[in-house]
C-alpha cells in the first residue's frame, strides 16, 4: 500500500513539473539576476542609481529564490512522505527525483 502511494504521488508531480515548468521561466530569471548583478557591478558614483540598483538585485533575487522553492517543491512532498511512511534505506535521496526525469524526456515525444 506504501509503494502504490509514493508511485501515485510521484506520477502526480511529474504530471505538475511537466505541466508547469515553462511558466516557472528559471532561465529568464536566472539571466535577469546575473544582469542585475552585472548592473551592480557598474555603478556610478550617484546614490540613487545605487540605490536602483540594489532593489533590482534583491526584487530579482527573491523571485529566482521563489521559482526555486517552487521547483523543488515536489521533491520537498515526496522525501517528507516517504520519511513519514518510514522507508529506511539509501534510495530514499534518489526515489523522489524520479518526477524530475519527465524534464530529461525529449519534448517531441509528447
Amino acid at each position: 500500500m506504501n509503494l502504490i502511494i509514493i508511485i501515485l504521488i510521484c506520477v502526480f508531480s511529474s504530471y505538475l513539473i511537466k505541466r508547469n515548468i515553462k511558466k516557472l521561466n528559471l532561465r529568464d530569471s536566472l539571466k535577469n539576476y546575473i544582469d542585475s548583478l552585472f548592473q551592480f557591478k557598474e555603478f556610478s558614483n550617484d546614490l540613487n542609481d545605487l540605490k536602483y540598483s540594489l532593489n533590482k538585485l534583491s526584487k530579482t533575487g527573491s523571485i529566482l529564490i521563489f521559482k526555486l522553492i517552487l521547483f523543488s517543491l515536489p521533491y520537498l512532498i515526496v522525501f517528507l512522505i516517504i520519511n513519514l511512511i518510514q522507508i529506511n534505506s539509501q534510495i530514499m535521496f534518489i526515489i523522489p527525483l524520479s518526477p524530475y526525469f519527465i524534464l530529461l524526456l525529449n519534448d517531441k515525444l509528447s
